[in-house]
């Protein structure tokens, strides 16, 4: 992420030079001349405590890491605003908490928002899913390849308002995606 141009550009050819395997991202691959396997999050379900609290009023999470990459700002922003149509919700924003404290606020959660500028679902999306909950995150399917029906709601800066709305008002969908995820875990293994 840091580091100039030229810096990046010299890290790839050290790379492609001296690697059999080049585990990448489309969005993080532009300067890589050789081809690149996708790289997937893996997680140990084991490691995951699946809840469906189904709540009429959720508690949504939003933890970002880089507030200005993650779309804070947005997000804050329609906090406010769906709490001014009078949407009863809880709403806390985690900053600087251990993985292991944060996965147990997960699997006590409902609704995550996380990143509205990535081109794929990432860590904590996936994490959230694990543990039950109703993700919005902004990614691109076909260009970083997201396996067709993931149960993360695609958003962006533009629509993040209404898809928050509807998740927050409709807790059959709520759960619906939750089994969802526990479908594809036991499939995927």
């Amino acid at each position: 992420s840091g580091g100039s141009y030229w810096d990046k550009k010299r890290t790839i050819k050290i790379a492609e030079k001296y690697s059999d395997m080049i585990i990448s991202q489309p969005d993080c691959a532009q300067l890589q001349t050789r081809p690149y396997m996708r790289c997937n999050i893996p997680l140990d379900m084991s490691e995951y405590k699946l809840n469906v609290p189904g709540r009429i009023k959720p508690l949504i999470l939003h933890a970002p890491s880089v507030p200005e990459a993650k779309g804070t700002d947005v997000v804050l922003k329609t906090i406010a605003e769906l709490r001014e149509e009078g949407l009863d919700f809880e709403f806390r924003m985690i900053e600087k908490m251990a993985n292991g404290e944060l996965r147990k606020l997960l699997a006590e959660s409902d609704i995550v928002v996380d990143e509205l500028y990535s081109a794929t679902v990432g860590g904590l999306s996936a994490e959230a899913m694990a543990t039950g909950n109703a993700v919005l995150v902004r990614y691109m399917s076909d260009y970083c390849k997201v396996p067709t029906g993931c149960p993360a709601i695609n958003v962006n800066k533009f629509t993040l308002k209404d898809q928050l709305r509807q998740i927050i008002q409709n807790v059959d969908r709520r759960k619906e995606l939750a089994w969802i995820i526990l479908i594809y875990a036991v499939i995927l293994g």
